[in-house]
């Protein structure tokens, strides 16, 4: 199992777990970060940071992976 699996899979769960249905929904709808209502139900302040680090890596890894890729289509052309 990978690592960005486990990550994803755990976030999931604390997500799912911790916030209810009605309150995600109404996060969504008035365009809310997910990590907000989970900082007003908590009080935790390490989850922001969690939240934004993971976020930061989510879109590093994605940007990474697509320009490794780029560099070798090129290469091979």
């Amino acid at each position: 199992v990978t690592l960005s699996l486990v990550i994803y899979l755990l976030w999931q769960v604390v997500i799912i777990g911790a916030v209810p249905k009605e309150l995600i929904q109404e996060a969504g709808q008035k365009g809310i970060p997910i990590s907000q209502v989970l900082l007003s139900l908590k009080g935790h302040p390490w989850i922001v940071v969690f939240s934004a680090l993971f976020a930061f890596f989510a879109l590093v890894t994605s940007f990474l992976g697509v320009s490794l890729s780029v560099v070798d289509f090129l290469a091979d052309a």
